[in-house]
């Protein structure tokens, strides 16, 4: 899956980079330089990824799970270095003519980055911010064909406009994807509904529930600790099996979790 993803990527990226260096389109070229921050996007993500799945050593004691978030920070890394290139490119450009096979050009990559879209969707959340960068290049590369068509049969203008268009929008989807993954990254709660189940799975075993503590680790992947009062009267293996019974349920709900254990009157 992730070849395909990357096939289609280099694809797309190929047909916007020579339709913007062959044909003349501004928006288009602005649209190549965003490609060429997609696939480095694509190739940072790709490595975290696979290094998130590392088993737990020395260095990591809970796994290596957060590296994935590695791939988040270099798409918003490359794509804010090419935020100021396309800046830099569009205060200085002079008239120029348009070719009216730059919107043909566009129109292919905005094929191909559909289907790397809706597949990095699929991938779950370390592609996140790939995907939604890659559905930019969609608006984008829309954008560009009706850009570059009106530059070719009208006036540059139009098409410059649509390069213009397309940099106000990359500033916004990096303003976006900085508050996501800011709050991904925070140690922010699970939902309140999971908290209540994991209450009501302890109280079914007979523990008496103080606290339950957990932190988004991933989709779908929590992590923290859960302080329990049991009767006295019960014995210590008998309460072990309890504990190793729920942690074990909860760990095939990607919830692992440290249960410490009070006596009840205490």
């Amino acid at each position: 899956m992730l070849a395909l993803l990357a096939a289609f990527a280099v694809a797309g990226a190929v047909a916007k980079i020579l339709g913007g260096v062959l044909y003349g389109s501004e928006a288009l070229l602005v649209d190549a330089l965003t490609c060429i921050a997609n696939l480095v996007a694509l190739a940072g993500t790709i490595y975290y990824y696979r290094a998130s799945k590392r088993p737990p050593d020395e260095d990591h004691h809970f796994g290596h799970l957060r590296l994935g978030f590695g791939g988040v920070v270099v798409t918003l890394t490359v794509y804010s270095f090419v935020a100021g290139l396309v800046v830099a490119r569009l205060v200085t450009v002079g008239k120029y003519t348009v070719d009216v096979k730059a919107p043909i050009a566009a129109t292919i990559g905005f094929l191909f980055y559909l289907a790397a879209m809706l597949l990095a969707r699929r991938m779950g959340t370390f592609f996140a911010a790939y995907a939604g960068f890659t559905g930019s290049e969609l608006l984008e590369g829309g954008i560009v064909i009706v850009a570059s068509l009106a530059g070719a049969l009208y006036s540059y203008i139009l098409d410059y406009a649509g390069a213009i268009i397309i940099t106000l929008y990359l500033f916004h989807e990096l303003y976006e994807h900085v508050m996501s993954t800011i709050r991904d990254i925070s140690d922010i709660a699970p939902p309140s509904g999971l908290i209540e189940e994991i209450r009501a799975d302890m109280e079914r075993e007979g523990l008496i529930v103080k606290r339950v503590r957990l932190r988004h680790i991933y989709e779908g992947s929590y992590q923290g600790d859960a302080v329990v009062a049991v009767d006295s009267s019960r014995s210590l293996p008998e309460i072990h099996e309890v504990i190793d019974r729920v942690q074990d349920r909860l760990k095939k709900r990607g919830v692992e979790i440290v249960i410490h254990v009070e006596p009840e009157e205490f």
